[in-house]
């Protein structure tokens, strides 16, 4: 009987850990179940947008003023193949602009890459004519202006096939300026003899 009042004993205290085992394991799940009060989440939204409001006309700075640059980059590379190809193939070629009054309004802003294999009194294009609105959003070839960008405007660049500015009856142009209309502004590429400058 001793032994029986013994187990019981043990059971009862068992039994009793039990519950304090389950009191305690209850009081911290429901202290984890717990969320964000009202105020909390306002807070976070107040925080938010305040946050937002300070980055977003910062990143869209920051983009336009990358899609400005790459729009001047294409402009280079394209001058740069014209250049190359030139000295390449041995025949005059050129970026033509589209502001050309002989060339019809639709191609206005727009460029195409030309070759001559007649010393400049034919042309044939090497592509179609190309817009940098289509790849880079408000750019747009401008003015190209000769004597530096203090004479009057032309509507070519032209390099010989020994890779320099050329005006055309082969001797070497002034430099010419070749502006590039962007969102942030106009950025200008200045050609003279075989080198580009951006300024």
């Amino acid at each position: 009987m001793g032994s029986q009042f013994r187990a019981g004993t043990f059971r009862a205290g068992r039994c009793t850990a039990v519950r304090r085992f389950h009191a305690i394991s209850s009081g911290r799940s429901s202290r984890e179940r717990s969320g964000f009060t009202v105020t909390e989440m306002v807070m976070v939204v107040v925080i938010l947008a305040i946050m937002a409001m300070v980055a977003i006309p910062s990143f869209t700075t920051m983009m336009t003023k990358q899609t400005a640059t790459a729009a001047v980059d294409k402009v280079v590379n394209d001058l740069r193949s014209v250049q190359g190809g030139a000295v390449t193939v041995g025949h005059v070629r050129r970026l033509h602009s589209g502001n050309d009054p002989l060339v019809p309004a639709q191609y206005r802003n727009q460029y195409c890459l030309e070759e001559s294999t007649d010393g400049g009194v034919t042309w044939v294009a090497m592509g179609n004519w190309y817009s940098l609105a289509r790849d880079y959003k408000g750019a747009a070839l401008g003015a190209i202006k000769a004597s530096d960008g203090a004479g009057v405007t032309v509507y070519e660049v032209r390099y010989s096939s020994q890779g320099v500015l050329d005006t055309g009856g082969g001797m070497p142009a002034y430099p010419l300026q070749i502006s590039i209309t962007t969102g942030s502004g106009t950025r200008t590429i200045r050609a003279v003899g075989g080198i580009l400058q951006l300024l």
